[in-house]
């Protein structure tokens, strides 16, 4: 079994750390294996469109996500879409585990 730990600075709110661990859970997720520095930035949007919709699902304030994805702008704009399964299933998974860690 491979265990991921995920620290998180001090933020000014909880809805902002838990919008950080969710993000870095997907990138534990969908990235375990190392990419080259060039994928970097598609890997960024994959993590913070996951974290986005899973926080928005728990109603957390994700306005942050939308300053966070503009960062990449310069990237091809069908990065995005390229991705969209991917980032979906990724927040399907880990909106149905929270779920059920909050239920046992």
């Amino acid at each position: 079994m491979v265990v991921t730990v995920i620290e998180v600075k001090q933020k000014p709110d909880d809805a902002a750390v838990v919008g950080t661990l969710i993000h870095e859970l997907a990138h534990a997720i969908l990235h375990q294996s190392a990419l080259d520095e060039a994928e970097r930035a598609k890997r960024e949007v994959e993590a913070e469109g996951t974290a986005y919709i899973v926080g928005r699902h728990f109603g957390l304030d994700m306005s942050g996500s939308a300053l966070y994805l503009t960062a990449w702008e310069g990237d091809d704009p069908e990065a995005v879409g390229d991705r969209l399964q991917r980032i979906s299933n990724t927040a399907k998974e880990l909106i149905s585990r929270l779920k059920t860690a909050t239920t046992e």
